[in-house]
């Protein structure tokens, strides 16, 4: 519900600038140059405070979130080992510094407007997790470790060349993504029907933790 009131006020933001601002040049700024045309000069600043706090907060949320993935879900399973308090400290700053720089050169390198990378990212995300979370739920039988595996990577391909070579002007890269992710994580899966699902190792994981055993990062299957 909240996104669809969201998006009807973005779109009454947007359809108002139009009729008021017809000459505006970047459509990405219509609702400051709005706010700066129809309120005082305290009230503009108080609302453009209001927006960087909530981008702000944003994404500093969405980099503590890859800085954990990076040293939980990326480099823990790599090493084989748990990580040490020191390490993971040391993991976080230089993730967080990396993934600080990269987004400081996307913003500067200005290829493409906010909304359509917001689009493409979506889709992207999509066509990784989606297909492979929606097999996991309704036919876990189906997929296989290594197949979650290569689908995921098969849909972030094939949506970043699809959205790279400009046919997402025509199709959106998630369509092509999540379908060619699906066709991987089945044919891939076929071929190793001898490994755990993702659902078995993960009822594994979660039984050792219960019951305070030795947690095996892999969980490979013996």
């Amino acid at each position: 519900v909240w996104v669809n009131v969201a998006m009807l006020q973005a779109t009454i933001v947007g359809l108002s600038a139009r009729i008021i601002l017809p000459n505006l040049a970047d459509a990405e700024m219509a609702f400051p140059m709005l706010v700066n045309h129809l309120l005082p000069p305290v009230l503009v600043g108080v609302i453009i405070g209001a927006v960087f706090a909530a981008i702000q907060s944003t994404y500093s949320s969405l980099l503590m979130t890859a800085v954990q993935s990076l040293a939980s879900d990326l480099i823990t399973p790599l090493i084989k080992r748990e990580l040490t308090d020191k390490e993971r400290l040391n993991i976080g700053r230089a993730s967080m510094l990396g993934l600080g720089l990269i987004a400081v050169l996307l913003a500067i390198a200005e290829f493409d407007t906010v909304f359509l990378i917001v689009l493409y990212v979506y889709g992207a995300l999509g066509a990784v997790f989606g297909p492979a979370l929606i097999i996991l739920l309704f036919w876990p039988k189906l997929i296989s470790r290594t197949g979650a595996f290569v689908g995921m990577i098969t849909g972030a391909l094939v949506s970043s060349v699809w959205y790279t070579v400009g046919l997402g002007a025509y199709v959106s890269e998630a369509f092509p993504g999540m379908l060619a992710a699906t066709i991987a994580i089945l044919v891939v899966s076929k071929f190793t029907k001898k490994e755990k699902t993702p659902l078995e190792l993960m009822t594994e994981r979660d039984k050792a933790r219960r019951v305070g055993a030795p947690l095996n990062v892999n969980m490979e299957p013996k």
